[in-house]
């Protein structure tokens, strides 16, 4: 895998039991530690359709493929928007 501009990819390495992104999943809770997030966000994304996810038992695991787009996007979507604070200027 290349090198994302973004650095998302490289949160996942070095993950206990992750040696890296691909094809591997992770739980709620190590994707909120791994992007510090609170576990609750995660699942509102989970809930809302906009990060993939399914479920082994009562678990939920997220492909980290899946969560690096998501967060790309994400990051992409915050980057294109516009700044609001450059009116007050």
């Amino acid at each position: 895998m290349t090198p994302s501009a973004s650095g998302i990819p490289e949160l996942f390495y070095g993950v206990p039991g992750r040696p890296g992104p691909a094809g591997h999943v992770v739980t709620i809770g190590e994707l909120a530690s791994i992007v510090q997030v609170h576990p609750n966000t995660v699942r509102n994304w989970i809930d809302k359709g906009d990060l993939p996810a399914f479920k082994t038992g009562t678990t939920w695991k997220i492909v980290t493929d899946k969560a690096i787009a998501f967060l790309e996007a994400q990051s992409n979507r915050s980057a294109s928007a516009p700044d609001d604070h450059a009116a007050d200027e």
